[in-house]
């Protein structure tokens, strides 16, 4: 997602440079456009058109799709079938794996926001090394 304008800025100068917008982000995400970048349902469309193009010229491969956050979610309200005012229920975390399945032109949701895969990862994080 381009967040135009916002890009680079920490959470705390874009709340201050930017009041109401930053309110709409946090509260109506799919009302939000962000000055200079994006909305949600640009974001949509776009990422959305973008996996129907890679199943189409792929048909019957298992495929893995790599994205961001805010893209992972918008696809999640888009495959299933729910509007953008959705995207904070949506947890994305980093490293997450989600499974998409597509399905006599539908798509299932089988796996959202796993992680067990990092469990490893975290307890050498909290281990001491020395």
């Amino acid at each position: 997602m381009s967040f135009g304008n916002w890009e680079g800025h920490p959470h705390e100068e874009i709340r201050k440079m930017d009041p109401e917008t930053y309110r709409l982000w946090r509260e109506e995400p799919h009302r939000a456009r962000l000055p200079g970048g994006e909305s949600l349902d640009e974001v949509r469309v776009r990422a959305m058109a973008a996996v129907e193009e890679v199943i189409q010229s792929n048909s019957g491969k298992t495929l893995v799709l790599v994205s961001h956050r805010v893209v992972n979610k918008v696809l999640v309200c888009g495959i299933l079938g729910i509007d953008n005012s959705h995207f904070w229920q949506i947890a994305q975390d980093t490293a997450a794996i989600n499974l998409i399945q597509h399905r006599k032109g539908r798509y299932v949701l089988s796996l959202l926001n796993e992680t067990c895969h990092l469990k490893r990862l975290q307890e050498e994080w909290t281990r001491v090394d020395f």
